[in-house]
């Protein structure tokens, strides 16, 4: 095996400390492998489904041993048969959002939840949408397939770099070794906080038409955009998904329908960093259709 991979925490602010605690150091290093793993469930299946996890048969590809500790800071390096496919994957995932990340600009206003579902309702009134059904939406395409894998992919980044650069000084450096070329990405608390705000901006996206059957209506919240939750279940797919309802109002005209027929309704999905899971993923109630 070689070196594939370098993780090197430090503290600016005190560069001769050679240590990192624990309860930081295990997260980081168990949200680092279960990015790659989802990577290899990309490279082989073309999308990542909730709650996939890799089989047992290729945690190899992945797999990672802990070479010895560098002394300099608090190095890990780390190695493995990494494929060369899985290593640009990672290379690809990352660059665009570490590059926003990393850029020095302000941040961008962004609609509530609560708002964005309003400029829907309306655009749909006017008639100013076009409505897929849920199967074209299932059946996703290799372009939304790569999004959707590359939005759950950053979030396990996020975990392994975001716990452990909340202080000042404090700074994560990944080092991915791929032949000749070495890929850099290096994550102070500035830096680390707007990756965390990239990855995790919750959006809503177009509705689409869905038909099936709901039950478990009831209030999730008095606080927060979901004030009440359900479960729905798909006619058409058989996946069971998690439907949030925003008003009193709305959940009123929801309830003639739990643990009832099948009935259609208008609801957009919600994504992370603009992607989610086709066939699982959580949905907002638009109305009834």
């Amino acid at each position: 095996m070689k070196k594939v991979i370098t993780i090197r925490y430090y503290n600016e602010n005190t560069p001769n400390d050679h240590t990192v605690l624990v309860r930081q150091l295990v997260p980081s290093l168990q949200s680092f492998q279960r990015s790659l793993d989802k990577l290899s469930i990309y490279t082989h299946e073309g999308r990542i489904l909730k709650n996939s996890k890799l089989s047992h048969e290729r945690q190899f590809e992945t797999d990672l041993y802990v070479s010895a500790f560098v002394e300099g800071s608090f190095e890990v390096p780390l190695l493995g048969v990494l494929g060369s496919k899985i290593k640009k994957t990672y290379v690809d995932f990352m660059k665009e959002p570490y590059e926003k990340a990393a850029a020095e600009f302000s941040e961008e206003l962004h609609l509530t939840l609560g708002e964005r579902v309003a400029v829907l309702k309306q655009l749909e009134g006017e008639g100013g949408l076009d409505l897929i059904s849920e199967e074209m939406l299932a059946d996703g395409t290799p372009g939304f397939n790569r999004s959707d894998a590359q939005g759950k992919f950053l979030r396990d980044m996020n975990k392994a770099v975001y716990p452990v650069t909340r202080e000042d000084g404090q700074a994560v450096d990944i080092a991915i070794y791929d032949g000749a070329e070495t890929f850099k990405y290096t994550f102070d608390k500035r830096i680390a906080k707007r990756f965390n705000s990239i990855v995790e901006r919750t959006m809503v996206e177009e509705p689409v038409i869905c038909y099936g059957s709901i039950d478990g209506l009831g209030r999730k919240s008095n606080t927060g955009p979901y004030r009440y939750y359900a479960k729905y279940t798909s006619a058409s797919t058989g996946q069971e998904r998690n439907l949030y309802i925003l008003n009193d109002e709305d959940a009123n005209k929801l309830k003639s329908f739990n643990l009832e027929n099948d009935f259609s309704f208008l609801a957009s999905p919600v994504s992370r960093n603009g992607a989610y899971d086709t066939m699982r993923g959580d949905l907002i109630f638009i109305r009834l259709y």
